[in-house]
């Protein structure tokens, strides 16, 4: 694996770690200050959060609202020095029990102290009840 293959890698095992851990600030600690988070979903659903503090309040509301949060795929499909390109199968149980399991593109930039700068996430599996 090459020098950035590494450090996307690197990048990307801490988030979704610290995100099954249910860790915010580990979470949150990736992102440059003024770094960008893009959700874009199907049926024209966007959501784009700026700063450690707008970030903070998604990835707590994620972790408060979910349980046995599991990462299913973690997989880097490319790397420059100006992004990462990665598939992610996320799964967990929502509050009111029902399983959902998720499948991204995700874009990652991250700057000279690899922390994130801009990630741009499209959901290309749509969010679904998987319990039956």
């Amino acid at each position: 694996m090459g020098q950035n293959e590494d450090h996307y890698q690197t990048w990307s095992k801490a988030v979704y770690q610290a995100l099954v851990d249910g860790d915010v600030q580990a979470v949150v600690s990736q992102w440059a200050a003024d770094g960008a988070y893009i959700s874009t979903e199907p049926f024209g659903n966007h959501r784009t959060l700026r700063g450690r503090k707008a970030i903070t309040e998604a990835m707590e509301d994620f972790v408060t609202q979910s349980r046995n949060r599991r990462v299913l795929q973690n997989e880097l499909l490319s790397a420059t020095v100006e992004r990462g390109i990665f598939n992610i199968w996320l799964k967990w149980e929502g509050e009111n029990g029902t399983e959902y399991a998720c499948n991204f593109i995700v874009v990652t930039t991250l700057d000279a102290d690899d922390r994130c700068v801009s990630f741009q996430e499209w959901n290309v599996a749509g969010a679904k009840d998987t319990s039956s």
